[in-house]
């Protein structure tokens, strides 16, 4: 399934038509026209950052709102997608993606093991 980038339709400048609040931008996954699964906002380190071209949040899909269940907003015959304004963006140096990975998992690992161990109490 593909991951999208998201965004409350109230996050949006009525006035400029782009996203307003890009660090309130979520992944999601998008199932028969509304949120599937989120998750916690995207990381500006990533995400807002110059240095990272590989992550940039140019473009996101419109939901009603940020939760799972939500309508996301149609254009037509697709999702209507907006745009971030560019001076959301910022140079924040490079990230080193290998010890952020190694302290995702860390956590990930120390969230099953305190969740087994409530399990079992």
């Amino acid at each position: 399934m593909p991951i999208r980038h998201v965004i409350a339709e109230a996050d949006i400048d009525p006035t400029t038509g782009v996203v307003s609040a890009p660090e309130r931008a979520r992944h999601a996954v998008i199932v028969a026209g509304r949120l599937h699964d989120l998750s916690g906002p995207v990381d500006p380190a990533t995400h807002l950052n110059l240095d990272e071209p590989g992550h940039l949040l140019t473009d996101c899909v419109v939901a009603e709102r940020l939760t799972v269940g939500a309508a996301v907003v149609r254009n037509g015959d697709g999702l209507l997608m907006v745009p971030v304004a560019p001076d959301a963006f910022r140079r924040l140096g490079p990230v080193d993606h290998g010890a952020r990975r190694v302290a995702w998992l860390a956590a990930v690992r120390a969230h099953r093991v305190a969740r087994v161990g409530a399990s079992d109490g």
